[in-house]
């Protein structure tokens, strides 16, 4: 409505007022008493009382319009100050997660400590300030930030996530299951939380409940990537139960039901061939390794074979080695062959095996040493000295194992690695996704 429109209808709305009290005036020109209760009682000409009373109306009905619009503005005042406190403080946020990001921690955390002061209610400003602090070493004061930041804004499941693990980089376990816990509870399809608590649970030995949750896990994950990595975390975690029960039938049947799940699970296959043997029963061991060489002839399995042939001189454990050489290619399982023969006095044998293979730089610290091996039972003293000393001088460790995850390089093999990785270690030499420069690199 446009001002003069407004300035019309006020102008009409007098007239009518004003002609209204004349009439009034003209036809009641007596007088009249309004009682008004214990306030007496008001005389005086009726059109004026009645003016008066609408008088009255008018100005009340303005005074309520005008305390509205000041109510409203008011609020609108409150607000728009709160937005700009909201914004403010985002801007901090931003700018120091932007410092963190460009490795500026402590300019980082001062940014983010301001504005979690002016938004206690910022989640990601918290969770942010908590890891600042955590890089810069205080983990306390992080976990007084999540804290504050639960009691105001409830337990959330990333809150409680978080503080799991800042509970358990400050060996915390028994605290960091509990918030873990109360996550999982408040979000229970979520399988990253799956997934954390049974790696909580298996930190404290709770094996049993922790496969349960790992295996909850398979189902919850929507893609099948994952769902495969959920099932390797499982079997994982079946395997670290039966590696921490005592040595028994019961046990090995656990590692076998293991392999009835996954036949390439090699840390299973390793320890139920080496609790076989330590159990007297190396028939079963040597059928356990030649199954898993078939399969794949990896290091360890031709060095758990070589290392039963040498200590008991099994004819069958070389002749389950001369049948992964016939079957498998590549010149790995010969060198382990000749290893064994030339620990069985066989120093012929073993020079042929040797002979089949192709010193090349890749293979040169391994050909070495079993040169040398070979020469030291053939009695050459000095042959053998210059065979070893060429072996660890070479371009990477003879018989080594490399993590294919990390790149880890261990003198002898292991079930998992210090990445987390099981399984994962394989001889440098059979390895032809990193080249020698690199594995030396990594020693």
């Amino acid at each position: 409505m446009s001002g003069r429109l407004r300035t019309l209808l006020a102008g009409l709305l007098l007239l009518a007022v004003a002609a209204l009290t004349g009439l009034l005036f003209h036809d009641n020109p007596g007088r009249a008493a309004l009682s008004m209760g214990p306030l007496g009682s008001l005389d005086g000409p009726l059109p004026a009382i009645v003016l008066g009373a609408f008088l009255i109306g008018v100005f009340s009905t303005l005074l309520l319009i005008g305390l509205r619009r000041l109510t409203r503005g008011a609020f609108a005042f409150r607000g728009e100050r709160r937005h700009r406190r909201h914004e403010a403080a985002q801007r901090l946020r931003d700018e120091g997660i932007e410092r963190l990001w460009s490795g500026q921690t402590p300019a980082g955390a001062r940014l983010l400590e301001r504005a979690v002061e002016r938004r206690p209610d910022d989640l990601e400003a918290a969770l942010a300030l908590a890891d600042a602090l955590l890089q810069l070493g205080e983990n306390e004061r992080a976990q007084r930030v999540l804290h504050d930041a639960q009691a105001v804004l409830g337990p959330l499941p990333r809150l409680l996530a978080r503080r799991a693990d800042l509970q358990e980089a400050a060996s915390n376990r028994g605290a960091a299951v509990e918030s873990c816990r109360e996550a999982f509870h408040r979000l229970p399809s979520s399988p990253h939380l799956l997934g954390r608590l049974a790696g909580l649970l298996a930190a404290e030995g709770q094996f049993e409940e922790a496969i349960e949750f790992a295996r909850r896990r398979i189902a919850a994950e929507p893609v099948a990537p994952r769902r495969q990595a959920a099932r390797e975390a499982w079997l994982t975690l079946r395997y670290r139960a039966a590696c921490a029960a005592p040595d028994g039938a019961e046990t090995r049947q656990l590692f076998g039901k293991i392999l009835a799940e996954s036949q390439s699970f090699l840390p299973a296959q390793i320890a139920l061939a080496d609790q076989m043997s330590r159990a007297g029963d190396r028939r079963g061991a040597e059928r356990i390794l030649g199954d898993a060489a078939r399969r794949e002839p990896v290091g360890i399995v031709l060095e758990r074979l070589r290392k039963i042939a040498t200590e008991t001189s099994s004819d069958a454990a070389c002749k389950r080695l001369r049948d992964v050489v016939a079957r498998a290619p590549g010149p790995v399982p010969k060198l382990f062959l000749a290893r064994a023969l030339a620990a069985a006095g066989q120093a012929d044998a073993a020079a042929e095996q040797l002979s089949g293979v192709d010193a090349s730089e890749a293979l040169a610290p391994e050909c070495e040493l079993v040169a040398g091996e070979i020469a030291k039972v053939r009695g050459l003293e000095t042959a053998a000295a210059m065979h070893f000393q060429r072996a660890a001088t070479g371009p990477h460790l003879a018989f080594g194992y490399r993590c294919g995850s990390c790149g880890r390089i261990e003198a002898d093999w292991r079930d998992a690695c210090g990445c987390g990785r099981f399984g994962s270690y394989d001889l440098i030499c059979a390895s032809p996704s990193t080249s020698v420069a690199e594995a030396s690199a990594r020693r």
